[in-house]
């Protein structure tokens, strides 16, 4: 079993005896040109926001590339995954919110937004508060093509 500590958590967990190591979203080389600065930033001049992802002690990474095209709402990843994701998290001994183990007024964030073709995988997700999640929802409406 893994230790469990309160949210946010500092730090990378180490998996239980048979759990899957969580393996982060790979590493991109973003342009820094004026057209693309770098750290990321919407079409309002927004940085994308810095939130550390428990399970890396890193923050959550930005956008794989520039300008991401929106996906087709029938080519998007479906529901039903909050559940089984959160029972997953519960399950690898990642932090649960202090006093809060239904995380109730939480939300599931996708790192990569379904609407750019993000998936429903453990490592694309990752619960946020909804008001952190909120910010992220809103710098997403003004970001891609």
């Amino acid at each position: 079993m893994l230790k469990r500590s309160t949210w946010p958590g500092t730090g990378k967990l180490e998996p239980g005896e048979g759990q899957p190591e969580f393996q982060p979203l790979p590493t991109v080389e973003w342009p820094d040109t004026p057209d693309h600065p770098y750290p990321p930033v919407n079409k309002l001049g927004v940085p994308y926001p810095k939130v550390i992802d428990p399970r890396t002690g890193m923050p959550i990474p930005h956008p794989p590339r520039p300008n991401m095209e929106r996906v087709s709402p029938d080519l998007r990843a479906k529901g039903g995954w909050r559940k089984p994701f959160l029972n997953e998290w519960i399950s690898r001994g990642y932090p649960v919110p202090e006093g809060n183990p239904n995380f109730d007024g939480w939300e599931v964030h996708h790192i990569i937004p379904r609407e750019f073709g993000g998936t429903n995988d453990f490592n694309n997700l990752i619960p946020l508060p909804r008001e952190i999640h909120n910010i992220y929802s809103r710098w997403f409406d003004q970001y891609g093509n």
